[in-house]
């Protein structure tokens, strides 16, 4: 009835009100039908994929020999390692991960305090996690959202005079973005082991002082390491990732759903997979394609909006450069996706030729 009475001045005078109505719903109940039919197809092969993916690991724990998982060239990465910790912090681990001892009681033992022991374990944790990935954080500069709450509002904001107002409407950016994140994330670089991105205040991270404070930036932790690069990452990748963060910032925001946040999942443990040509992967626009498929698909959404914006002044060049060279992973993905060179160049002998590679990069 809305959409009738909205263009009831372009119709025709013949037109026939309550046949024009019934057409009207006849369409927008197709479309829904057709979704809900695109849904249940997803659904359909979802469960497929996690049968196939149950089987692959079942068949991964029955090949797996504790033997060479815990080769003496192995435990002797481990114990050089934890010679390079600062002595104290090398006690306190041992003593707390070996032993299974309490914070409290290795305070004692030591002599310290148990502030001192957990400030310490934090900083093993620091070691640890460049053995597991890159963690990468990303902010919008004041100026900009200072600007942008002007323009929006008309309320001119200083420096270090913001009030609660500027506060929520910059809480409310970064969880759109966040939002946004959570359902393209999968491109930058697939993982299922932990949750991939989260909101951080500025300072301590603690719930009270992101209450307080605000979020102060967004963090990425689907980020692998990336044995190919000395660094353990393509500084390319890494511009990338700005990339797709300044197009999601613009893009409009949609409602985030329960049903949006299980299909986000899925499509990280899919496009987690070795195979790009078989697991499905659904966007909230409801394209619906291979791995391979859904990557092009978003990339040349990226490449029309950076066309739509660049200019003689800010051409984007790299720009164009950067997403191309994200296509090659997925064109030529047997000569440029890492997952693909990795497993060619590391195959018969893992452990070995990694201890090799990490010694080419110490020497």
């Amino acid at each position: 009835m809305v959409q009738y009475w909205m263009k009831r001045d372009e119709l025709d005078v013949d037109t026939n009100p309550r046949a024009y109505i019934l057409t009207l719903v006849k369409h927008l109940s197709l479309n829904y039908l057709r979704h809900q039919q695109v849904r249940i197809t997803v659904e359909e092969e979802l469960f497929q994929s996690a049968e196939r993916e149950l089987a692959f690991r079942i068949r991964t724990l029955q090949d797996c020999d504790p033997q060479e998982l815990f080769s003496e060239e192995l435990q002797q990465l481990v114990r050089q390692t934890l010679q390079r910790l600062p002595e104290q912090t090398r006690l306190i681990f041992l003593k707390s991960r070996m032993e299974g001892k309490k914070n409290s009681e290795i305070a004692e033992e030591m002599g310290i305090s148990q502030k001192a022991v957990e400030y310490l374990s934090n900083r093993y944790g620091r070691y640890k996690m460049t053995f597991s990935g890159i963690h990468f954080n990303y902010s919008f500069a004041g100026d900009l959202l200072r600007r942008n709450y002007e323009v929006e509002t008309g309320i001119h904001m200083e420096k270090g005079k913001e009030d609660s107002r500027y506060r929520n409407y910059e809480n409310r950016i970064y969880l759109a973005l966040a939002e946004k994140l959570v359902m393209y994330g999968w491109i930058i670089a697939p993982s299922e082991l932990y949750y991939p991105i989260r909101l951080k205040p500025r300072g301590e991270n603690t719930l009270e002082n992101l209450r307080s404070g605000g979020v102060n930036h967004i963090e990425l932790r689907m980020i692998d390491l990336n044995p190919l690069q000395k660094e353990g990452i393509d500084v390319r990748d890494v511009k990338f990732a700005q990339l797709l963060l300044a197009w999601l910032a613009a893009t409009p925001h949609q409602p985030f759903t329960t049903a949006d946040q299980i299909m986000a999942n899925a499509n990280y443990k899919h496009a987690a997979r070795f195979d790009l040509d078989n697991s499905k992967i659904m966007l909230p626009d409801g394209h619906v394609g291979t791995v391979r498929q859904a990557t092009l698909y978003v990339l040349e959404l990226m490449e029309q909006f950076y066309r739509r914006i660049s200019s003689e002044e800010i051409p984007f060049d790299e720009a164009f450069t950067l997403i191309e060279f994200q296509r090659r992973k997925i064109t030529q993905s047997a000569d440029c996706r890492y997952a693909e060179i990795i497993r060619r160049q590391f195959s018969g002998g893992f452990v070995t030729k990694g201890l090799t590679l990490c010694a080419n990069y110490l020497a």
